[in-house]
Parts: C-alpha cells; structure tokens; sequence
C-alpha cells in the first residue's frame, strides 16, 4: 500500500509540475486599442503582452513599447524594459520622439541612455542637437552617445567620434567609439576592432582562469561582474561583424593579411563563417590568395557550398595561379583542389606534381591520385612509387595504392 501511495504521490506531482510548466497562451492584441490596453494593463497580464508586442513588427507597436521605459512600472524590469528598447530600436518609429525628448530630461541614467540611442537611430543627423549636450557624460550614457554617433551618417559625429577615441586610449568605450566609426565608413578602424575583439576574449579568459586564487569575496563577486560584461560585449561584437556591410569587407580581408595573431586568425575564421551570404561572398575573394593556408582553405569550401558557377571560377583560377606558385606550400594546397579542374588538366598538374622538387607536394600528389583512381592515375601513382627514394614518400604511395589514408596507419 505505501509503494502504491507513493507512486500516486509522485503521479500527482509530476501532473502540477507540468501544469505550471505549461506555457501561456499567446495574446490576440487589437493594435488600434494597444495604447488604452497597455495603460490599463496589469501584473502577468502586462508582461505577457509587453513580450507579444516586442515580437511584432508593426510601426504602432511604437507607441505602447515607450511606455515601457518611459513611464515603467513596477512589474516592467530591467528585461523588460531592454525588450522593448530593442523593439522600438527595430521598428524605428518617429512618432515616439517626444516622450524620446521628455526622457532625456527624467534624470535617470538609464532612460536617457534609452532616449539617446533611440533619437540618434531615429532622427540620424537631426538627433546630433539632442545629442550633444550629453557628449562630457560617463558610464551608460557615455556610451549611448557614442552609438548614437554611429547611426546619424553624418561628418559632425564622425568628428566627435574622433576627439573621443583619442581620449579613450584602451579603455572600454574605444570598442563602441570604433564600431561607431566603421558604421560611419572609417575603414581603419576596422584592424583595431578585431585587435581589441581578441583583447577582450583574452582578459575574459585570463581572469576566468585566475578567479581560483581570489580569497576575497567582494574581489571575486567584481571578478565574474567584469567578466559577464566582458562576454558580453563579445558577443555583441560577434553579431556585429556578421552583420558587416558588403563595402566593409574588403577593408577587413586586408586587415586581416597584416595579423600576426594565430588565436586572432582563428577568431576570424568563425567570424567569416557567419559573415559569408550570397552578397558579401564576392567581396572576400582576395582571401583565395591569402598567406593564411587555413582561410584560403576556408574561403574555397565557403564558396563551392553556395553552387555559384562564378563563385566556382574563381576558385579555380586560384588553383591554376597556386599550381605554378614558386612556394612548394602553396603548390601542396592547391593540389588539394585539382578534382575541380577538367581530367585531362588535371591529370596534367598532378604529372607535373609526381616531378616535383619538394617531397611534401609529390607526396600530395599522390594522396590526390589514390583518391582519383582512375586507370590513368594509378598508372602514374605506381610509376610514383617505383621511382620514390624517400622510405615515407613510398609508404604514402603504397597506401594511396590501396585506397587507403596513411593516417590511418599512425603516420603522417
């Protein structure tokens, strides 16, 4: 009986567990009434249609969002609020610019943030005599400021960005100064952003890694207070690059080049990842003769994965221009890419490679013939083999002649 009455028990609970767990139904809002819902608008009710309304995308959402972080109340947190910051951000609105203007005299930190960003997104260059009284501020308005800069397309906040980046040094505002000054069209900033990009994943993990020799809890609860803004400003980052205008490309492809960093090139790898779309693939074809082996490499999959023909071209003329390269490391790499040539050019190159003066790209050019396979190309493999000196460079051959990968055989 009590095994029984306790499955029962458990039963009961796991049916309220999932009762509460169940999520709420989605709210039918009438947008032409959404003003006079949302002043009436009260607890869970309130939040729930604050979140329905920042999902949308309609202009007239605009004017019920401002509410949020113009007048709050008690139940609009800090999420909330920055939920519907980033709706009316979105929508872009110029109907809410005059509670934008009764916010920047409220007194609060943060709702003048709010209103600065807001005015700056919304009016561009109009917005620069709202935004100029708060140029001398700190912290979060600081900041407000200098992205507010950012989306007003104008020579005057290009020039005031400068004056501040001058004064910022290193310091944490320089990142938004940059990112504001690249929307702007600065291309040379574009280097220092993704330096300061690996900075910050840098300090992120170096503090991480230190917080276990911190005794002092005030010291340590600073610590991971820095380092979830550091992550944060990361990603922030992140999504900022993929997000990059196809005219910005170029600038950062020849940044890029000029990087000594290997944790910084593997950086933007990820980054060209997420960046590469039908619209800005052509603009990164100067990395198809990158002195980074790993971004060419990168670039080549990137474009065959789109079936673009001229995409395609293009990575075949690199592999013709590398073939012939006096460098037997750029030789080896674009033998990796011989299956995309024609049969008879590319039974040609690999001919040619069988000869090379570098055993690294004969033994290429043998791994890329076992993979071909062809009547032709066993034929030269064999002949390849026979006429080895090396006692690896044999071992390559014989297992390229079985098909097989020396890899698997723990030797390379």
């Amino acid at each position: 009986m009590r095994k029984q009455a306790l499955i029962l028990i458990l039963l009961i609970g796991a049916t309220i567990l999932g009762a509460r767990r169940r999520p709420q139904p989605e709210i039918d809002i009438d947008l032409d009434e959404v003003l006079f819902t949302m002043e009436e608008a009260r607890g869970k009710h309130r939040i729930r249609m604050i979140r329905a309304l920042a999902k949308m995308d309609d202009p007239r959402i605009a004017e019920a969002l401002v509410q949020v972080i113009a007048r709050p109340r008690d139940t609009d947190t800090a999420d909330l609020q920055d939920m519907a910051f980033r709706a009316l951000y979105r929508v872009r609105s110029r109907s809410i610019v005059p509670d934008l203007r009764t916010m920047l005299d409220s007194g609060k930190e943060q709702r003048v943030a709010y209103a600065i960003r807001l005015l700056g997104r919304t009016l561009g260059a109009g917005s620069l005599r709202y935004i100029r009284p708060h140029m001398d501020s700190q912290g979060v308005i600081l900041e407000a400021v200098v992205r507010a800069l950012g989306e007003t397309d104008s020579p005057e906040a290009k020039r005031l960005l400068r004056q501040k980046l001058g004064k910022a040094g290193r310091s944490d505002i320089s990142v938004f100064i940059r990112m504001s000054l690249i929307r702007l069209g600065d291309k040379e900033e574009v280097k220092p952003l993704i330096l300061q990009y690996q900075r910050i994943i840098d300090e992120a993990m170096r503090r991480k890694k230190n917080l276990k020799l911190i005794d002092s809890a005030l010291k340590k609860k600073q610590e991971l207070r820095r380092i979830k803004y550091l992550w944060q400003v990361q990603r922030e980052l992140r999504q900022y690059f993929a997000e990059l205008p196809p005219p910005m490309v170029p600038p950062l492809v020849e940044a890029i080049e000029s990087v000594d960093s290997d944790d910084t090139i593997q950086l933007v790898i990820e980054l060209v990842r997420e960046m590469m779309d039908r619209e800005r693939a052509p603009q990164f074809a100067p990395m198809l003769d990158s002195r980074y082996i790993g971004l060419r490499r990168l670039i080549v999959r990137e474009y065959l994965d789109t079936k673009d023909p001229q995409l395609r071209e293009r990575v075949v003329t690199s592999v013709r221009k590398h073939l012939k390269d006096n460098y037997w490391t750029e030789r080896r790499c674009a033998l990796m890419y011989t299956s995309l040539l024609p049969d008879k050019e590319r039974l040609d190159a690999l001919t040619d490679a069988s000869k090379d003066p570098n055993m690294w790209v004969r033994a290429e050019a043998a791994r890329e013939l076992g993979r071909w396979r062809t009547p032709e190309a066993l034929d030269l493999l064999e002949r390849m083999r026979k006429r080895a000196q090396q006692e690896e460079l044999r071992f390559i051959c014989r297992c390229a002649l079985k098909g097989v990968e020396e890899d698997l055989c723990t030797i390379r």
